[in-house]
């Protein structure tokens, strides 16, 4: 496989840490990973060697609680037993005989929050972090083109956008559905959250839009009016 290029943008996707062990972090580099995080919002920690349950402690241990309310999904037997933990969940095609894809809701534009269940005392800007591990990444997506992973910096979108539209955004909210249907008998309620989002630790404002599933305040009633806003 050829080397995992990681294209520089001004903020997102800093390396950080080179050659360390992410289960060894000193108490330093542990401050270092989270000020870097803060900082730029996306980092890349290459050249680690980790199970699902290793990712998990280190989550843990670092973060702090990964589960917010989610069940655990059960171990699936015909899936290698070091790509399976509670708390980690696979995109891909894990199963190779298969042509079933987990996770390709992730496919489109979308903000990892918004389809998690209200967590009782979790405040909906409370910090949170995705963390991607890479086991194999195809060459090529689904377009024929070499396979990305992108991400969009809504600090900068908000800034770029003129003093008068912040005012306006500022004051608006949207609900957010779940992108994926809840297994039956498992109801995840609907949150409202504000399209400004402010930093719990760096004070920055940026967009928070959600998937092509969230609708903003007042449009409740005009789903297909509301994914064009």
């Amino acid at each position: 496989m050829e080397p995992i290029k990681v294209q520089q943008h001004p903020r997102l996707g800093m390396k950080v840490l080179p050659g360390c062990n992410l289960m060894k972090l000193s108490n330093q580099q542990v401050l270092e990973l989270k000020k870097s995080l803060w900082q730029h919002g996306v980092i890349v920690v290459r050249q680690q060697s980790l199970t699902a349950l290793e990712l998990k402690e280190f989550a843990q241990q670092t973060f702090g609680d990964l589960t917010l309310g989610l069940r655990p999904k059960p171990i699936d037997p015909e899936i290698a037993s070091d790509l399976q933990s509670p708390g980690v969940f696979i995109l891909g095609n894990p199963k190779g005989h298969t042509q079933e894809i987990a996770g390709k809701i992730a496919w489109q534009w979308h903000h990892d929050k918004d389809h998690l269940p209200r967590t009782e005392g979790l405040d909906m800007n409370a910090l949170y972090v995705v963390m991607l591990y890479g086991v194999e990444i195809p060459q090529q997506g689904t377009d024929g083109q070499p396979h990305t992973t992108e991400f969009l910096d809504m600090i900068e979108a908000y800034n770029n956008l003129d003093p008068a539209h912040q005012q306006q955004l500022e004051k608006m909210s949207m609900y957010h559905f779940a992108p994926v249907s809840p297994q039956p008998g498992v109801e995840i309620p609907v949150k409202k959250h504000p399209i400004v989002s402010i930093h719990k630790v760096t004070g920055q404002k940026g967009l928070y839009l959600g998937s092509d599933t969230s609708i903003p305040t007042g449009m409740e009633g005009q789903p297909e009016l509301a994914k064009q806003f």
